[in-house]
């Protein structure tokens, strides 16, 4: 896994996480998508090797730094959040709506953090191919967006459930208001605050005051 902050990083090689995900493989992606275990198709054929060669061996080119994790936070949120909900836990407002539900993230990254090939497919392509709803992002991300939105993940989630707003949901406002948001500082997986991080202020969501 990523951890970022005070400019050192340091990663597991792909190589070494050979013989976790061969222990760990009973954990993960049966139940990525909910109840049905419909998720584990993509994953499956990951494992096959049947993805399109484009995808095959990529590994994320950022540098696990603030500046890309709250990159793609802020992604996460313009464009994950109504699915995937404000914790990366699959339980977004709709989710609900969904015969497979999306995919819980974190359970995903703890099991599997460095697939960088394997999350940069399904980001890009979606899930179409195997009947599910994730959309695919690659007419609409640049290359470097979906690789922040990665880095994010990769990094622990950071500010998951703190800094993050649903900002779709049909009771956003009222359940929010206009002042609620605290401010923070993006934490690390373990909730701890990273030195210099810059502060994102979202804007706020003035409610329409009815006509007369």
């Amino acid at each position: 896994m990523r951890h970022i902050g005070s400019g050192i990083v340091s990663e597991l090689g792909t190589r070494v996480l050979v013989s976790v995900l061969a222990v760990a493989a009973w954990a993960a992606p049966a139940t990525a998508h909910g109840p049905d275990g419909k998720g584990s198709a993509a994953f499956e054929a990951y494992e096959a090797g049947d993805i399109p060669s484009r995808f095959k061996g990529l590994e994320n080119p950022l540098p696990s730094t603030e500046h890309h994790a709250l990159a793609g936070r802020r992604l996460y949120e313009d464009n994950c959040v109504m699915c995937h909900g404000v914790n990366a836990e699959g339980d977004g407002h709709m989710a609900q709506m969904m015969d497979a539900k999306p995919a819980d993230l974190r359970r995903m990254l703890r099991h599997f953090p460095a697939l960088d090939d394997y999350y940069y497919w399904i980001i890009s392509a979606g899930g179409a191919r195997f009947d599910l709803p994730m959309p695919g992002f690659e007419d609409t991300l640049t290359d470097t967006q979906i690789w922040q939105l990665i880095t994010w993940m990769q990094a622990g989630f950071p500010g998951a459930g703190t800094d993050i707003e649903d900002r779709m949901h049909p009771h956003h406002d009222q359940m929010h208001g206009q002042d609620h948001r605290p401010e923070h500082h993006m934490g690390g997986a373990g909730g701890e605050p990273m030195p210099d991080m810059p502060k994102h202020e979202m804007p706020h969501h003035t409610p329409t005051p009815p006509s007369n």
